[in-house]
């Protein structure tokens, strides 16, 4: 019987693939496992993944920013799985981006208050996506008492 190691599903530690069987010598105690089940196993499943406080903080004043300026949004109809699915772009900001904590909330706070922007950013995908051009509009933002056309 050719033998292989591979790593037991529950804990990482070791497992002895056989011809016919898994037996996993860690957590499991000395389970044994057919190789048909063992390879129907998903392979894919989700890791837990942990956030930092800044990620979570931002994830949820964006959430509670954008739910003051759109009550009725259907991201609303599951808070919980809306800021599931927006921490990674979040941390995405952080981490890869090197954008900071502070700037970061400063654009958040201008999206919502600016009409256009406001309708146009609804995740922190494209509040990502479209970060750049965020902070360039915001600094450059023409007066409040100029026009945006030029009389002819």
């Amino acid at each position: 019987m050719g033998k292989m190691l591979k790593k037991c599903p529950f804990c990482g530690g070791s497992a002895e693939m056989g011809d016919d069987i898994v037996h996993l010598t860690c957590c499991t105690e000395g389970l044994y496992i057919p190789l048909s089940v063992w390879q129907r196993r998903p392979v894919n499943k989700k890791k837990a993944v942990s956030y930092s406080l800044d990620v979570l903080a931002l994830t949820e004043f964006l959430v509670f920013t954008m739910k003051q300026k759109f009550p009725e949004h259907r991201h609303w109809l599951d808070v919980k799985k809306c800021m599931e699915n927006w921490m990674p772009d979040i941390d995405k900001l952080l981490r890869i981006d090197k954008r900071h904590y502070d700037e970061i909330r400063v654009v958040i706070e201008w999206v919502y208050k600016d009409d256009f922007w406001a309708g146009n950013i609804l995740s922190a995908k494209k509040l990502r996506e479209k970060y750049d051009v965020l902070v360039i509009r915001m600094k450059h933002k023409p007066k409040e008492n100029s026009s945006h056309y030029e009389e002819l």
